[in-house]
């Protein structure tokens, strides 16, 4: 379910006009679910828990989304495939796949978003410590060796039963 969700919201992005009415982006990201269903040839029985879990998800992603967009920030880029050789690493390469990559206020910062279906309260307890999450963290190490702007990180929990939680790696940079 979740390489499937990260391959349709990331459809969604890519066609998406900012500001999009949000009727229209609920209809459009309910749409790309099932061609993507459809295309995979998945059993429609058998993807019945998730097809559910995404009925649940697609309202509460997409009020998420604009509630971001009427604070600033804008999508960038989706499943961004990074590689990084830093000098301090004695030629050992860094390579990542970021989910989500956001700009904010007015392209200035940049918000590194990965999305999870897990446990939500797993995720919060994982960036309390934030020596403990090291992906965020390689995240922005990688994103880091190609950008200047300031970062920062987050986990996007998207839970069917909870809603949709954002949990940040307070200070990312320096983890990183």
């Amino acid at each position: 379910y979740g390489k499937w969700l990260h391959e349709v919201l990331h459809a969604f992005h890519l066609g998406r006009e900012p500001g999009a009415d949000i009727a229209v982006d609920i209809a459009r990201l309910h749409a790309i679910g099932a061609a993507s269903l459809a295309s995979h040839g998945l059993d429609e029985a058998a993807f019945l828990p998730f097809s559910a879990s995404f009925d649940v998800l697609v309202p509460r992603y997409v009020a998420w989304l604009h509630e971001r967009e009427a604070a600033g920030a804008a999508w960038s880029e989706g499943e961004v495939e990074l590689r990084a050789a830093p000098e301090a690493l004695g030629g050992i390469e860094l390579q990542g796949r970021i989910d989500r990559i956001d700009v904010v206020d007015d392209g200035r910062r940049l918000e590194l978003i990965d999305y999870k279906t897990g446990s939500s309260s797993k995720l919060k307890e994982i960036v309390r410590d934030r020596f403990e999450d090291t992906q965020l963290a390689f995240y922005a190490a990688l994103v880091g060796a190609q950008s200047s702007l300031p970062l920062s990180a987050s986990y996007l929990a998207m839970d069917a039963s909870r809603g949709l939680e954002v949990h940040e790696h307070v200070d990312v940079a320096a983890t990183a």
